[in-house]
């Protein structure tokens, strides 16, 4: 499963020492929906002697096209390609734009992609109080959120019991990756 991060994603990734492998790397950035080919792609950066963030940075920087092939051979979206490019090359900043809001819903009606939202119902509760798709959910009642599943049983609770709760979301959060 993907280690959960806190803070800035792109603090977080610019401070990793240039030894630090690359593998924990690749499971911040992917998230659930792409975990399952970090593996494969270690093998296929190991098989071209890559190893670690600074080797990655260092090939990046020289042969950027070579290090898409590999991504693109292993399955990873462009996506997942440009996010790697750009945090390694400290290019992306994430904001601290945040949204907090009381929601009372009578039924879930926007759907997730990880911890991002990727669906909202038109007319609905959530869609009047301004959610958007891509947003990224942080916490449900202060409660730190890591996965589609933990967001979607908390919602859930909430919404078959009739009571409110809190959300808090990320509004400049990297775009959410395509469903699979």
């Amino acid at each position: 499963s993907p280690v959960p991060f806190s803070g800035s994603l792109a603090g977080d990734m610019g401070d990793m020492k240039d030894n630090a492998p690359v593998a924990p790397y690749l499971r911040k950035i992917c998230g659930e929906s792409w975990t399952h080919l970090v593996d494969p792609t270690c093998k296929a950066l190991d098989f071209i002697g890559i190893r670690t963030i600074g080797q990655l940075r260092k090939n990046l920087a020289t042969d950027k096209a070579r290090i898409s092939r590999v991504l693109a051979s292993t399955g990873f979206p462009l996506s997942i390609h440009l996010r790697i490019q750009n945090l390694l090359e400290n290019k992306e900043i994430e904001q601290k734009t945040t949204k907090k809001m009381m929601l009372h819903l009578r039924k879930l009606s926007m759907t997730f992609n990880g911890v991002y939202v990727d669906k909202v119902e038109a007319k609905s509760e959530e869609a009047k109080k301004g959610i958007k798709k891509g947003w990224k959910v942080l916490a449900i009642n202060k409660k730190p959120m890591h996965s589609q599943r933990e967001i979607i049983e908390m919602i859930s609770s909430r919404v078959a019991q009739g009571i409110p709760f809190g959300v808090e979301f990320s509004t400049s959060s990297p775009p959410p990756l395509p469903s699979q």
